[in-house]
């Protein structure tokens, strides 16, 4: 043959570098074509953009929760999700969170505390660096399959 089989060892410690990280070296391997790297490079932003939203929801729900023992004041009072379970208090700080950052925030759901007040700032600057590696990286991407 003309190629020498690598077992899943060899082929894993071919993967990890000091120099690129796993997933590039797995791209560089499979040697993926530029449309397939776009998808790939869109999946990318979308999990990035999911996993920020995820942390701000489960983030502001902690803290709601907390504020809620002490003070008895939270944003989940104001919708009147305060004694519903916590998949719907997720849906609706998941909703928040994607209002939040891709800045169109409607206002049904807004921070009452002054904690809450904090994060919310913290997230607002938080998603408008996202907003900006996300513009730029579709930029990227779409260069990249044009070319």
């Amino acid at each position: 043959f003309f190629f020498k089989q690598k077992t899943a060892y060899e082929m894993l410690r071919s993967l990890v570098g000091s120099e690129m990280c796993i997933r590039d070296r797995l791209e560089e391997y499979l040697n993926l074509s530029d449309t397939v790297a776009g998808f790939l490079g869109l999946f990318k932003i979308a999990v990035l953009i999911l996993s920020v939203a995820h942390f701000c929801a489960c983030t502001l729900n902690l803290i709601a929760v907390f504020d809620y023992e002490d003070t008895g004041s939270a944003w989940f009072v104001t919708v009147g999700i305060e004694q519903e379970d916590w998949q719907r208090r997720y849906i609706a700080s998941i909703y928040w969170a994607v209002a939040t950052m891709t800045t169109i925030g409607y206002g049904d759901v807004t921070p009452q505390t002054q904690s809450e007040r904090f994060f919310a700032i913290f997230a607002m600057l938080l998603a408008s660096v996202i907003f900006a590696y996300t513009m730029s990286s579709i930029g990227s991407v779409l260069n990249l399959s044009l070319i």
